[in-house]
């Protein structure tokens, strides 16, 4: 149970600036 709250975290911690990173090249400059 403790395994999968370290998971979640290091998905979570991974994932978001993945996300931003992400929504910002895809998202046209002006």
């Amino acid at each position: 149970m403790f395994l999968i709250l370290i998971t979640v975290k290091i998905f979570l911690a991974s994932g978001y600036p993945l996300l931003l990173g992400y929504y910002a090249l895809t998202t046209p400059q002006s």
